[in-house]
This record gives structure tokens, C-alpha cells and sequence, in this order.
């Protein structure tokens, strides 16, 4: 009725993403900031236009919304992470040298964390990097991270981590473990198998081919 409220769009935004409409979250993300650029989520808004636009591959969009964020929010975490997760695309070239930004970023990104969540931040930034090592060919380094970074439902309640390594393993072709991976994250977040078998996540792509996957997906 007002199409001037960024509130209402950045809500209608939010449930757009939880629901895995990307295109209809970013879409009304948009609207939300170009209502009121200032609103008082404006963090929020600009999170969501990133990861929005990285989930469906638009990583000029992606890497724009991260540069915005940043400017604005320079002591937010979310807009140290957005850069963390850009290495993980194809924007950035492979090569050793992007480890090394990498793991600057986690460190940028541990003192902006509370005391209370810096170990389940740390171990999801590991896994970040874990991927930058896999595209950069460092095998067995990435291996090693992705091991190191798991983590107990105690720490990793959501037990998110399994899906963050099922990427990593499935970028170093170690399909048997991310199918296994995903199987065990599968069986905790049963709503997520629509997303997976409606391919709106590019992370498992390469996965698709494999004719566990349907199983996987139809939870048959």
C-alpha cells in the first residue's frame, strides 16, 4: 500500500530469503534501500543484497553490495565475511597469493566478534578459507582445514559446518564425503532438501551428475 517503507520491504526481503527466493529477496532488498538508504537496518538490507546476489551467482552484484557494505559498516564483521566468501568465486583468480588475504580476513573478522561467538566464527571462516585453499590448489592444506574446523553440536548447534565442508570437499572433488556430508546436514534441516533438489545453490553443481544425488535430494 506504501511503497515507501523500507521496513516492510526489507521484512518481505527476509522472508523471501528464508523461503530460498533468492530473486525475490534480493528484488525486494533493492527496494528496501533504494526507499530509505539510511533506515535504521540498512546493515541488514545491504547483508542481504550480498548474499542474495552471491547465491545466484551475481558476483559483480555480490562484490559491489560488499564494497557498499563495508564503506558504511567498516567495524561490522558481516562486511569482512562478504570479502572472505568473494575469494571462494570465480571473480577473484586462484592462486596462492589469495590465501594470504584470506587469512587476514579471518583475523579482520575475529576482532570484530563477540567473546561469545568468536569459536564458532573462527571455525566458519576456516572453512572459508579452506575453499580458497582447494581453488588454489593446495589439496591436502584444505583437507587439513576443513578436518580442523569441524566442530561438536555443542559449538556448531545448527550443525552448519557440515554443509560449509560438504562445498569445500565437493571444490576438491571428494564427492563420497560432501554426499555423506550433506546426508548428515540433510538429516538435522529436512526443509533444505527442496532448495538442493530446485539447484538454488551453486556450491554442489558439480555434485549433480552423480546419481546419489536425487536420493540425496528426494530423501528416498
Amino acid at each position: 500500500l506504501d511503497p515507501s517503507l523500507a521496513g516492510a520491504w526489507s521484512t518481505l526481503s527476509h522472508l523471501d530469503y528464508q523461503r530460498s527466493d533468492y530473486a525475490a529477496a534480493k528484488i525486494d532488498a533493492t527496494q528496501a534501500y533504494n526507499a530509505d538508504a539510511y533506515y535504521s537496518a540498512a546493515d541488514g538490507i545491504l547483508w542481504r543484497l550480498f548474499t542474495s546476489s552471491y547465491d545466484l551467482e551475481a558476483f559483480t552484484d555480490a562484490q559491489h553490495w560488499c564494497e557498499e557494505g563495508y564503506r558504511r559498516f567498516p567495524d561490522n564483521k558481516r562486511f569482512s565475511e562478504c570479502w572472505l566468501w568473494m575469494l571462494t568465486t570465480r571473480v577473484t583468480p586462484a592462486s596462492p597469493s589469495i590465501v594470504d588475504s584470506a587469512w587476514r580476513l579471518v583475523e579482520a573478522i575475529q576482532q570484530r566478534t563477540s567473546p561469545e561467538d568468536r569459536q564458532l566464527s573462527k571455525l566458519t571462516s576456516q572453512m572459508a578459507v579452506a575453499a580458497v585453499l582447494a581453488r588454489a590448489g593446495l589439496v591436502d592444506s584444505a583437507r587439513h582445514l576443513a578436518v580442523q574446523s569441524r566442530a561438536s553440536t555443542e559449538v556448531d548447534q545448527a550443525q552448519d559446518l557440515l554443509y560449509f565442508e560438504a562445498f569445500v570437499r565437493t571444490l576438491l572433488g571428494d564427492k563420497d564425503e560432501a554426499l555423506k556430508l550433506l546426508q548428515r546436514y540433510l538429516a538435522g534441516h529436512d526443509e533444505r532438501r527442496a532448495d538442493l533438489q530446485n539447484d538454488y545453490q551453486w556450491w554442489f553443481r558439480d555434485l549433480r551428475t552423480d546419481p546419489r544425488w536425487q536420493q540425496l535430494v528426494s530423501g528416498r
